[in-house]
């Protein structure tokens, strides 16, 4: 490995000729209005691009009715202005499952024995931030034990890493934080010119961190932080990501009814039928559809209950029964045009697509 002075000149030197220093803000995000819209973001991040995480929050923002962000670059909202923790927890209180709270049916760790959903994760750590009384921004800032509260959080499923509790910490207002994620250790991998390069979190946070109090030495750039150095990092790594990640074409052929017939599909593994998806159905003919209920061709049965909410459940897995709320489906049907969306929530595609074919 590079020696750390070699190393930490040579980012320096690309932070000044990739990204302008100069002109570097903060973004909306780090302004929210209220903790638990941070919590949502720092968790829904795991992953995952940021336009779904960006729609994770406004989800449960329009569902309690809350206020997003607060005016940029402004300090927090008086405490009596934010929504607390205890806010989040009452709105997964009214649901059968977290899932409905986010329109989100992410696992944060996929590959795992047993995956967690990231809407339950949500939950868990709105659970223990509310064992220790932080219900505010206010409340997070002044709490006297932040090193032990980030292992409470590190306990969690996913969370053993650190990333998650560092972001938080970050949309939460600690200049001095750093998210050691993908985008931080490839920016520092193409500064040295070696990618084979590997540091740990710690090590990638230290080289950020001192690249900050260098570059604060100028004139023109005495608000630099390391929160914003990794901001700008990740900015930029999301425009070298884009030019190097293929277009998806929105609309595709739909699949042949042969094609569609290899059996039921489990409720949250969309099967191939729901890529195929093309075009969105008015609520006034999706919903009575519903309230008919039937079995779709590929094994999910679906009805309405006297709550007004559908039910898909999967007859060939155990224990995978989904109930969303009426107007959760009505935002669900305005983005069936979205590919990662019929990816992400295949479970209803499934049944729309059944209904698409037999409103015809």
């Amino acid at each position: 490995m590079k020696t750390d002075p070699e190393l930490l000149e040579k980012l320096i030197a690309k932070l000044r000729s990739d990204i302008d220093l100069p002109n570097a803000r903060l973004s909306n995000g780090y302004y929210y209005a209220s903790l638990p819209l941070a919590v949502t973001d720092s968790v829904f991040s795991i992953g995952a691009r940021y336009e779904t995480v960006v729609n994770a929050v406004h989800h449960l923002a329009n569902l309690a009715g809350w206020q997003v962000y607060r005016p940029h670059g402004t300090p927090y909202l008086e405490p009596g202005k934010q929504h607390t923790i205890s806010d989040l927890l009452a709105e997964f209180r009214k649901v059968y499952d977290p899932t409905e709270v986010f329109g989100n049916l992410q696992y944060a760790n996929p590959p795992a024995k047993h995956p967690i959903r990231k809407a339950h994760l949500v939950k868990l750590v709105a659970e223990k931030l509310a064992a220790k009384g932080i219900e505010t921004f206010n409340d997070f800032e002044a709490y006297p034990e932040p090193h032990a509260l980030e292992e409470q959080l590190r306990s969690l499923p996913s969370l053993s890493s650190g990333v998650v509790a560092s972001y938080l910490g970050m949309l939460c207002g600690n200049d001095q934080k750093i998210k050691p994620d993908r985008h931080i250790h490839a920016f520092i991998r193409a500064a040295s010119g070696d990618s084979t390069l590997k540091l740990s979190n710690s090590e990638a946070v230290c080289l950020i961190q001192k690249a900050a109090r260098h570059l604060m030495g100028a004139e023109e750039l005495r608000h630099i932080t390391p929160r914003l150095l990794d901001h700008a990092v990740w900015r930029f790594q999301r425009k070298v990501g884009a030019k190097k990640r293929p277009r998806i074409r929105e609309k595709s052929a739909p699949l042949k009814a042969a094609q569609c017939s290899q059996g039921p599909v489990a409720a949250d593994h969309p099967g191939d039928c729901a890529i195929g998806l093309q075009g969105a159905l008015q609520m006034n003919q999706f919903w009575p559809f519903c309230v008919h209920g039937g079995t779709t061709p590929f094994g999910l049965t679906f009805r309405v209950d006297e709550q007004e909410r559908l039910h898909i459940i999967s007859i060939g897995s155990k224990n995978q029964n989904y109930k969303i709320r009426k107007r959760t489906v009505e935002a669900y049907l305005e983005k069936l045009h979205d590919v990662r969306f019929r990816r992400d929530h295949g479970w209803f595609c499934n049944v729309a697509e059944f209904a698409r074919h037999q409103l015809r």
